[in-house]
C-alpha cells in the first residue's frame, strides 16, 4: 500500500502491479478533546494572538522564505513553529532560516511529545502547512500526517497546494503566492477560513487509524480468500 496518490502512481509505474491507498490518518480521541482538558502550555502562552501554527520537523521543504515574508508583512501575527530542526544541509533554506530567527513574531518552540502536540495545534488561531514546492521534490507526493490531525481540533486550515490536500479544499483553503498567503489568512481569521468547525472535525472523524486499520483488515481477508480460492482449484 501507499500512504498517498503520489506515492502508489510511482510505485505502480515502477512496479507494474497493484497498489492499493491507505493514507495518514489521526488519533482522534486526543485530539478532539476539549482544550480546557489541560493548561494551556507556558512557552505557547506567552506568544500574543493571532497565533499562525505549523507543527513538525523543521526540514528543508519547509517554505521559511515564505514564513519570513508573511511575517513581515504583517508584524501583529505571530508565526509559531513547532517542531524539532536537525540539520539542513541546504544553503537557502539556512539562510531563510536565519531570517525568520531574527524576526520578532517567528516563535520556534522546539520539539514536543506527541501528548502535548494536540494542546498546541488547538491553540492556533489558524493552523498552516508551510511547504516549499518545486518540481521533483517528495513533498509534491506526502500525504501530510498533520492534516486531519488540524482538521480534528477544527481550526481553521491554510495550505500550501500539496496535490493531496486538494481533495480536502472544501475544509482547507489553498493558497499560492505570498498574497494570496496574506489574504487567505485574513479571511480565516476574520471568518473562520473554509468550512465550518464542525465541517472540519467530520471530515478528520472519517479518516482515523481505526479506520485505516479496519480498511487494511479488510484487504487482507480478501487476500487470503483469494489464495485460498486459487488453492482450491
Amino acid at each position: 500500500s501507499a500512504s498517498s496518490p503520489g506515492i502508489q502512481a510511482r510505485l505502480v509505474e515502477k512496479g507494474q502491479r497493484e497498489i492499493r491507498l491507505l493514507p495518514n490518518g489521526v488519533d482522534l480521541q486526543a485530539f478532539s478533546r476539549p482544550k480546557g482538558d489541560a493548561a494551556m502550555p507556558p512557552d505557547l502562552a506567552a506568544i500574543p494572538e493571532p497565533r499562525l501554527g505549523d507543527v513538525g520537523s523543521l526540514h528543508p521543504q519547509v517554505d521559511f522564505g515564505l514564513v519570513a515574508k508573511i511575517a513581515e508583512a504583517r508584524p501583529t501575527w505571530h508565526v509559531v513553529l513547532v517542531g524539532g530542526s536537525p540539520t539542513l544541509r541546504d544553503s537557502v533554506a539556512e539562510a531563510e532560516l536565519r531570517v525568520c530567527r531574527a524576526l520578532p513574531n517567528v516563535h520556534f518552540l522546539g520539539e514536543k511529545s506527541k501528548d502535548e502536540v494536540p494542546q498546541y495545534v488547538s491553540r492556533m488561531n489558524v493552523n498552516l502547512m508551510l511547504y516549499r514546492l518545486a518540481a521533483g521534490t517528495w513533498i509534491n507526493s506526502v500525504y501530510p500526517l498533520k492534516l486531519h490531525e488540524y482538521l480534528a481540533v477544527g481550526r481553521p486550515i491554510v495550505s500550501a497546494d500539496v496535490p493531496a490536500v486538494r481533495e480536502f479544499r472544501d475544509v482547507v483553503r489553498i493558497a499560492s503566492g505570498l498574497p494570496d498567503w496574506i489574504a487567505a489568512i485574513e479571511d480565516a481569521l476574520a471568518t473562520g477560513g473554509k468550512g465550518s468547525p464542525e465541517a472540519r472535525h467530520a471530515v478528520a472523524a472519517a479518516n482515523t487509524w481505526d479506520a485505516r486499520v479496519q480498511q487494511l483488515e479488510r484487504w487482507l481477508i480478501q487476500g487470503l480468500a483469494s489464495v485460498t480460492s486459487t488453492s482450491i482449484k
